[in-house]
C-alpha cells in the first residue's frame, strides 16, 4: 500500500510516502516496482514505511544460514541508489543495528521499517519502544531549506498543443528514442531529468513557431484594415473569414488570429461560391451542392406532371448539372467515394428527367441524354484548362505548372503533343501530388488521343474529348 502526501512548508514543496510492503513476496515486489513513479521529480522527498524486508544481511539476526537477500531487498537498494535516497538512521547511528522488530522470545530481530530522504537531510533520528505493537517507534527530525526558487521558475505547459495530433505524434516518437538512452545515465532520475528538459525544449518551440505565425498573420491583416481606413473602406470583421491551410508538416492544423480584439479564424471558408476547408478535401463544399441540388430537384419534381421531357431536361441542366459542373475542376484526384454525393444528384436528376422510379438503371439514360458521368466531367473540366496552358490561352500560372515533353534527339513522337509528367522524387508519396494539376494534367493529357491533343482550336478539341471520355466511361 502507497499513500501520497504532497506538501508545503514555509513556501517549499515536498513529497512524503508511506509505504508497507505485503508480506508475500510477489506483492511485495510490484509494490516497490510501482514506488518508482511516484518518486520522480526534483521536490524533496520523505519515504517511510514497514517495508517488510532488509536492506542487506546486517539489518537481520537469528535467520540462520539460511538467510538470503530476495527480490524485494535488491529493488529496495536499487531505489535508495537511483533516487539518491539517505537512510536517516544509519547516517546519523552508522554503529548500532536499530532493529525495529524483535520477535517475542528475543531469538530474531530485523530492521524493516525504515525512512528514508532526499534534499532533505536529518538532523536526529531516535528508536522508541511502543506497548501497542511489536514494531518500535522510528522518529526523525528533518531540515528542510527555504523556499527560494533560483531561475524563471517553473515551466508551464500549454495543454491545448496536447489535442494536435501533429503535435503529439512526433512528441510520442521523441519520447520512444529517450527511453532508448536510460542505459547511459547512472540512475532513472537522471534520465527523467534529461527528458523533462527536452520536453521542455520541444513544447516551448512549438508554442514559439505557433506565435510567430499569429503574430505575422495578424500583423498582416491590421495592415489591410488601416489601408482599407485611409481609403475610406472599413474592414467587416462580422463578414472576413480566414482559412489556414497548414502543411504536411505544419505542427498545428489552425491558429486563432485576432484583429482589433476579434477571432476570424475559421475551419472553412467561402470564395466564389467555393467553400474551402482546412484540409483541402472539399467535403464541405460537396455537402453544400448536394443540398441545394436536393432541393432544387425536390422542387422540380413538384412541377414535372406538368412538362415535357424536353422542357424538364432544359430546366434540370439549368439548375441542377450546372451546380455541379461550377468548378468542378478543383475535385480532380478525389477518391470515389468522396465525389459519390454528387453522382447521386445526377442520377437523381437522370431519372427525374424521365420520370422513372428511384432504382431506375441510370446507365441507359446517361446515354440517351448525353451527360457525362461527374468524374469524367471533373475530368473534362481539367482537360480544357490543360489545352488553354498549352495554348497559351490560359493565365500565366496554370502554363507554369506544366511544359512540353521533349527528347534528346528527333523522333517522329516529338509530334505528338505529349506533356513531360511531374518528377515523383519532388514529393514524398503519390497521395501527395495525387490531386495537384501538374501531376494529374499531363496524366491524364497523354491517354487522349492524337486527334485532341493536336487540335488546333478549343472548339475542336472538345468534339475530340467528349466521344472519347463517353467512350470510356459509358462504353
Amino acid at each position: 500500500m502507497i499513500i501520497l502526501a504532497n506538501c508545503t512548508f514555509m513556501g517549499r514543496d515536498f513529497n512524503v510516502l508511506n509505504v508497507y510492503g505485503f508480506n508475500d513476496k510477489h506483492d511485495r515486489c510490484a509494490l516497490l516496482e510501482d514506488l518508482q513513479s511516484h518518486m520522480l521529480g526534483r521536490d524533496p522527498l520523505v519515504v517511510g514505511g514497514d517495508f517488510n524486508c532488509v536492506l542487506s544481511r546486517a539489518d537481520r539476526r537469528g535467520a540462520g544460514g539460511d538467510f538470503k537477500v530476495d527480490r524485494s531487498s535488491v529493488l529496495l537498494q536499487g531505489l535508495c541508489r537511483d533516487f539518491k535516497l539517505t537512510d536517516c538512521f544509519k547516517t546519523l547511528h552508522p554503529r548500532e543495528e536499530g532493529f525495529t522488530w524483535t520477535s517475542g522470545d528475543g531469538t530474531r530481530a530485523s530492521r524493516n521499517d525504515y525512512l528514508f530522504t532526499r534534499d532533505c537531510p536529518p538532523t536526529d533520528a531516535r528508536i522508541t519502544p511502543a506497548f501497542f505493537s511489536d514494531h518500535v517507534m522510528l522518529t526523525c527530525t528533518l531540515s528542510l531549506s527555504s523556499g527560494v526558487t533560483v531561475g524563471r521558475g517553473p515551466w508551464k505547459l500549454n495543454c491545448s498543443l496536447l489535442e494536435d495530433d501533429r503535435v503529439v505524434s512526433p512528441y510520442r516518437e521523441q519520447f520512444i528514442q529517450w527511453q532508448t538512452l536510460q542505459d547511459f545515465f547512472d540512475t532513472r532520475a537522471e534520465w527523467w531529468e534529461m527528458v523533462k528538459g527536452r520536453t521542455r525544449t520541444f513544447f516551448r518551440e512549438i508554442g514559439k513557431e505557433k506565435s510567430r505565425e499569429k503574430i505575422c498573420i495578424s500583423a498582416c491583416l491590421a495592415d489591410i484594415s488601416v489601408w482599407m481606413t485611409d481609403h475610406h473602406l472599413k474592414l467587416n470583421l462580422g463578414k472576413t473569414e480566414l482559412l489556414f491551410l497548414p502543411g504536411k508538416d505544419c505542427p498545428f492544423h489552425d491558429l486563432a488570429i485576432t484583429v482589433d480584439n476579434s477571432i476570424v479564424s475559421s475551419q472553412s471558408a467561402k470564395n466564389l461560391g467555393v467553400i474551402l476547408d482546412n484540409t483541402l478535401s472539399f467535403s464541405t463544399n460537396i455537402m453544400a451542392v448536394a443540398r441545394s441540388c436536393r432541393f432544387m430537384l425536390y422542387n422540380i419534381r413538384r412541377v414535372r406532371p406538368c412538362l415535357t421531357q424536353e422542357a424538364a431536361q432544359v430546366l434540370i441542366q439549368a439548375l441542377v448539372i450546372s451546380r455541379l459542373d461550377y468548378c468542378n475542376s478543383l475535385l480532380a484526384g478525389l477518391p470515389a467515394c468522396a465525389i459519390k454525393p454528387l453522382q447521386l444528384i445526377q442520377n437523381a436528376a437522370a431519372r427525374l428527367v424521365f420520370n422513372l422510379p428511384k432504382f431506375s438503371h441510370v446507365t441507359p439514360l446517361l446515354r440517351s441524354l448525353h451527360w457525362l458521368p461527374v468524374e469524367a466531367r471533373i475530368r473534362y473540366k481539367t482537360m480544357v484548362l490543360a489545352y488553354g496552358a498549352v495554348r497559351g490561352t490560359a493565365p500565366q500560372y496554370l502554363q507554369a505548372l506544366i511544359r512540353p515533353y521533349t527528347q534528346t534527339r528527333a523522333l517522329r513522337s516529338s509530334t505528338s503533343g505529349l506533356l513531360a509528367s511531374l518528377p515523383l522524387r519532388k514529393y514524398s508519396s503519390r497521395s501527395a501530388q495525387s490531386k495537384l494539376f501538374a501531376a494529374l494534367a499531363p496524366q491524364w493529357w497523354n491517354k487522349l488521343p492524337h486527334d485532341a491533343r493536336t487540335a488546333e482550336s478549343i472548339t475542336t478539341f472538345r468534339r475530340h474529348l467528349k466521344p472519347h471520355l463517353f467512350k470510356e466511361y459509358l462504353g
